[in-house]
């Protein structure tokens, strides 16, 4: 069951909107992007992971850095769907096979 390029472009968009939407303090947006990419991600994992990634840092005492610091806290306490713990569990088992890997 694989993605569509449009959905792909998607899920590139929603990503990078949920950086960016961290680093301007915009929790709402965050939160509604962070949902819909689990959905499509959950779909076609192999395809998502392969996506470029947008970058923000900021240091934690300035606008910016509290900003992301405030999304990322309240987006630890929020009540996560059943795709993004999927999304969660998927990454994690991608991680295990990656270590084992260079172990083996």
């Amino acid at each position: 069951m694989g993605l569509t390029v449009t959905q792909l472009k998607r899920a590139q968009y929603l990503r990078s909107s949920m950086i960016f939407d961290a680093f301007w303090g915009n929790y709402k947006n965050f939160k509604e992007a962070k949902k819909e990419y689990a959905s499509l991600a959950v779909k076609d994992f192999e395809k998502i992971k392969s996506l470029p990634v947008s970058q923000a840092t900021a240091p934690i005492f300035t606008k910016y850095g509290l900003n992301m610091m405030y999304v990322a806290i309240r987006d630890f306490f929020r009540i996560k769907t059943p795709d993004e713990k999927l999304l969660k569990q998927m990454g994690y088992e991608e991680l295990k096979k990656q270590k084992l890997n260079k172990i083996g």
